[in-house]
């Protein structure tokens, strides 16, 4: 098994975040029968040095966390949100305490992978994107999601048709919500309830 590290840090750069798990042979290809995901927390020695070492605050072992076949690609981290930290598993995200490592709530936002978890502009949610990427899913269509730092969820976006879907992950662009569609619009998308505000043919 090969291991795997991502490592993330919040924007008052108060944490690290790392998150390590059993790859398989190769990642990507295959998906290892045990994940065995831990994760752990780590603070500066001094707050008020910016050149400090780490120290360990707490790991955690989040056991073996199945991907959907042909979906593994790995844990997603996302920056630590108001003092919370979010990660994805799957199709859930996952919720959790930095101070304690204790787990807060987790929610299924779709029925796909989740393959991207960014704040919101004003920083008060979340948005994450179930999606797929070269395979064909039998788990049903991406999506992308809106979810309060409490675990609910606010809205599941319009998609650009029935028969289209996201084809990548949603961003901000001068405040603006966006993502692309699989047959090539542009979809701006509003923030407050989900809806394509503009759409625009781009190939």
């Amino acid at each position: 098994m090969n291991e795997v590290r991502y490592i993330t840090k919040s924007e008052s750069e108060r944490w690290s975040i790392e998150l390590s798990f059993n790859g398989g042979g190769e990642v990507g290809k295959g998906n290892p029968s045990n994940t065995d995901v831990k994760i752990r927390l780590l603070s500066k020695v001094n707050q008020h040095c910016q050149s400090s070492p780490w120290q360990l605050e707490w790991e955690r072992s989040l056991g073996n966390i199945e991907m959907p076949t042909g979906a593994w690609n790995g844990i997603h981290l996302a920056e630590i949100v108001n003092d919370l930290l979010f990660f994805a598993a799957s199709n859930t995200t996952i919720c959790i305490s930095p101070e304690t490592g204790e787990e807060i709530w987790r929610v299924c936002t779709g029925n796909t992978p989740i393959y991207k978890i960014l704040s919101t502009k004003g920083n008060d949610a979340i948005i994450v994107y179930n999606g797929y990427y070269d395979f064909v899913s039998s788990f049903g269509k991406g999506n992308i999601a809106k979810v309060s730092l409490k675990g609910e969820i606010i809205w599941r976006a319009e998609l650009p048709s029935k028969k289209d879907i996201y084809s990548n992950s949603p961003y901000y662009n001068e405040n603006e919500l966006y993502s692309n569609s699989w047959e090539g619009f542009l979809c701006k998308i509003s923030e407050e309830d989900g809806s394509i505000i503009d759409k625009q043919f781009t190939k």
